[in-house]
């Protein structure tokens, strides 16, 4: 099924870090489909595997929040290995007041987009943000945190799986749905703000269908409830 080209880097000394990168070819693998695999990391006599899972789609936009293309006002990129040692790629985006992401789109297919948003929110502040497609109106979104799946189709909401029940959900890693983001064939830019607290790991767009909407629920948010044991 998975065709990983091999890749290996040597490093020395525990002071230096390295990144390897490996491309998987799926063959005969349809959309929606989550397969797991191992990532070997070896080291004289010793061996240490990391699974990981993949989901098949077809998305104009996988990104860490940190290395989006275009960042205003008050947010900086934190290293987060001792604050978040899961966090994606090890860093972070945090906003220390009001500020914006912007990510360069170029979809090969018309249609509605879901986009799923790790993020968490220090105690006490605003889970408001706002995203943007081009020009159009600006869209006003709240986090929201759900027992079960009672109503995830608020466009004014982010939603996601509720992982405590007495106010420090939103101080968790989470994974957030934000529904019925509309793309056309082209070039876009998608545009997502935020206010002082919130802090930002990665971002996909994924087709909103039944199909690759479950498929993206079991894949992701059913980390909340063990994020530190399901690095990203």
């Amino acid at each position: 099924m998975w065709k990983p080209r091999k890749q290996s880097i040597e490093l020395e000394g525990s002071e230096h870090a390295g990144i390897s990168e490996f491309i998987l070819r799926p063959e005969n693998a349809a959309p929606g489909e989550i397969h797991g695999f191992d990532v070997v990391v070896q080291r004289d006599q010793h061996e240490r595997r990391i699974p990981a899972q993949i989901l098949v789609a077809e998305t104009p936009l996988v990104s860490e929040a940190e290395d989006a293309d275009e960042i205003t006002g008050n947010v900086e990129t934190r290293h987060a290995v001792s604050l978040c040692p899961e966090a994606s790629g090890g860093k972070i985006a945090a906003f220390t007041g009001d500020g914006k992401l912007g990510f360069d789109l170029a979809p090969h297919k018309d249609g509605n987009y879901a986009l799923w948003l790790r993020a968490r929110w220090e105690p006490g502040s605003s889970t408001y943000m706002t995203l943007q497609i081009d020009e159009m109106e600006i869209r006003e979104l709240g986090a929201q945190a759900m027992i079960g799946f009672t109503d995830w189709t608020d466009p004014e909401r982010a939603h996601t799986k509720m992982f405590a029940h007495f106010g420090e959900q939103y101080g968790h890693w989470s994974w957030y749905r934000i529904p019925d983001v509309a793309l056309t064939i082209g070039n876009s830019h998608l545009t997502l703000g935020a206010k002082a607290g919130a802090q930002f790991d990665a971002l996909v767009l994924l087709p909103q269908n039944p199909v690759m909407d479950r498929a993206a629920v079991n894949l992701f948010q059913n980390w909340n409830y063990a994020p530190w044991g399901n690095p990203f």
